[in-house]
Order: structure tokens, then sequence, then C-alpha cells
């Protein structure tokens, strides 16, 4: 199989998609042995992602290649991935953003339509069915074809959706558990789901152009090249991300901690613990500490989070990373004119005043000074 595979041809043509396809593979690899080594159920589905990439453009790399086994010997077997590909990334997304998260009977559901495809496949190429049989010259083959694009784009569109709407419902449920974002901000998730939105737009309009102009199979392969960008954008980016063992967000059992809170009036206890966390937040400073949580807060408070999530947010009309940050500029506008600072820089002021990044910093000066710090320090 090694030597069959380094007698493939490098020209132009196929170098790109040659590339792609063992690079997947081997993300496949990295990603599977990481997985198991540190027990990530999310590096195990990021793998599967790669494996199903690297069978998107298996066609093409094999047939610029010169290999024909697929359309011939393999002729009718079901070698693609429909809806269980995008299935695939959505749990990705419910791994990485929950560590707890494990697969479960009850979601057997999300496989079925590939178990259809499956059974559907076998069906047809058991008697006799088969593309090279004349399957796409009967009405049989046009339902099939129809059958295959739902599976294909209905898949990628609803798991878009689901996707995205854990990426949003997780942002909220962040800025109400951390008052530093940096590390569990996830915004490489969001660029993830775009790339492959992108790339089934792509798919789709190269697929609608192959139909009206009937391309032949060297001119209508281009969309695959997207894919090879999406490799590499998921590949080297997936073997960056850390996943926090802290993070237990739950978008499938959604708890009043998980969403914004509905502004209603305070209660007298909640009024008192409103004022208590003022004076604590002034003369404990619990915001010096980076790793501040809403849970950790909560506790120092004698309350729960719950209870003073709600405080926090109809109380003072902010999220718990709000609070925390305006704070810590609060300090820092006060730290940075102390003469025992002058020799320190502005991003190690900053540290002190408990931001872990420069980024975050720069960030939260600029929502709630609307300036940048380096303008601050030199305002007479």
């Amino acid at each position: 199989m090694f030597f069959l595979f380094m007698s493939l041809s490098f020209d132009l043509k196929t170098t790109g998609l040659q590339f792609g396809y063992f690079l997947a593979l081997l993300f496949f690899v990295i990603f599977m042995v990481r997985g198991f080594t540190e027990d990530r159920l999310s590096d195990k589905m990021l793998a599967w992602v790669m494996f199903f990439m690297a069978m998107l453009i298996q066609d093409y790399t094999f047939g610029f290649a010169g290999i024909n086994v697929l359309w011939e010997e393999l002729d009718g077997w079901p070698r693609h991935f429909p809806w269980l590909f995008p299935a695939t990334v959505y749990f990705y997304f419910l791994a990485q953003t929950n560590a707890d998260f494990r697969l479960e009977k009850r979601h057997i559901y999300h496989v079925m339509p590939y178990v259809f495809y499956v059974l559907a496949s076998c069906f047809l190429l058991f008697t006799g069915r088969t593309p090279n049989n004349g399957l796409y010259q009967t009405p049989l083959g046009t339902v099939w074809d129809i059958c295959i694009y739902i599976l294909n784009y209905g898949g990628i569109f609803f798991y878009f959706y689901k996707s995205l709407l854990i990426y949003r419902n997780y942002k909220l449920w962040a800025e109400n558990q951390y008052s530093n974002l940096y590390e569990v901000e996830l915004k490489w998730l969001r660029n993830f789901l775009w790339f492959f939105m992108i790339g089934a737009v792509v798919h789709l309009i190269n697929t609608i152009i192959d139909r009206v102009y009937d391309l032949p199979f060297d001119q209508d392969y281009y969309w695959q090249l997207f894919t090879v960008a999406t490799i590499m954008y998921v590949g080297f980016s997936g073997l960056t991300q850390e996943q926090n063992k802290n993070i237990h967000f739950e978008e499938e059992n959604k708890t009043s901690e998980n969403v914004k809170e509905v502004e209603k009036p305070l209660a007298d206890e909640e009024n008192k613990l409103k004022e208590k966390l003022l004076t604590f937040m002034e003369s404990q400073k619990p915001f010096l500490n980076p790793d501040l949580t809403l849970r950790q807060l909560a506790v120092l408070m004698h309350s729960n989070t719950s209870v003073l999530s709600g405080v926090i947010n109809q109380g003072f009309g902010k999220n718990f990373n709000d609070f925390i940050n305006e704070y810590r500029v609060q300090s820092f506008q006060e730290a940075v004119k102390d003469e025992k600072n002058k020799n320190l820089t502005l991003v190690a002021i900053a540290y002190d005043c408990g931001f872990n990044s420069k980024a975050t910093f720069h960030r939260a000066f600029k929502k709630f000074t609307g300036n940048v710090p380096g303008a601050f320090t030199t305002t007479p």
C-alpha cells in the first residue's frame, strides 16, 4: 500500500488534494491517540471529523492518481458519510464545551439517517443497481440521488444551526461564570463552524454548476481545494486547543445558570446580598484573583450561583464577566498612578489587577473607558 501511494502523480492538479488527504489521516491518528491517552472525548470526535474530511476528497485524490478501484471493484459500495459527518461536528461541540459530556443511548437517533444510507446502499449494491450498471438513468436512481442530497445538505444545515446555537448559549453562559474568558471563550469553535458552512455552500454552488454545464471530471473538483484549506485550519488549530476540565456547560439540559436571567425586581434578601457584595468587593478585592469564577465568589459570599448571578444581572445590569472586569479596570487606573509602579509595564500592572491576558485587558479597558490604556496614561 505504501509503494502504491508513493507512485501517485504530483502534478499541480493533484498535489493539493494528496497533501490534504494524507494530512487529514495524520491528524486522525494524532487526535485519536491524544483522545485516548488524555481521556478527551472531544479529541476523539475531532479525529473522526478529520477522517470524514479525508473521505470527502478521497474519490478525486485517487482518481487523479489513476487509481479507479473506487469506481470499478467498489462500484456502489457505501463509502461516504452523509449526515454522520455533520453530526460528529455537533458532538465535538458538545464535548468541547462540557468536559463531562459522554455519548449515550439517547444519542442513537443522530446516526439513524446514516444507517438508512448504508442499508439502502447495500440493497442497491446487492441487487445490481449501481452507477456503472445505469442506476442514475432510472427513476429509482433519481429518487436515490435526491435522498443523498437531502442527507448531505439537510444534515449540514441542521447541525450547523444546532452547533451555532450551542456556541451562542455557551458564550452567554461563560460570561456569567468566568471573570477571564481568554482560556474558555473558544472563539475558534465559531471559526471552525463557519469554515464547514462556507465549504458546504461552495460545494453546493459547484454541484449546481456541474449539473448545468456537465463539467468533466478534471474541472469539477475545485471545491475540494477549500476542503483541503479547512483540513489545515481545523487540524492545526485543534492541535493547540486544550480542554478546560472545569467547563461543564450542559446545552442539552439548560439550567437558569446557562442563559441570561429574566429581569425581575430584586427581593429584600437579594438587595441585602447586593449591598454585601459591594462591601465585599471593596474590602476583600476578590477580582485580583485572575481565575475567579462565579462559583468561587458564591462560596466566598456564602451564597449560591443562581442567586448571586441574579443579583449581578438584575442588580447591576451586567454579566459576571463585565462586573468583575470593571473592578479590574478601576484598580488598574488607580495602580498606574502609583509611583511605586512607575517602572512596570502597563501589561504587568494589568496582570497585578487580575487580568490574565493582554487581549482581555485591552478589550475590557476599551469597553469601560472608551479608550486604550496608553491614551489613559498620557492624559494630563
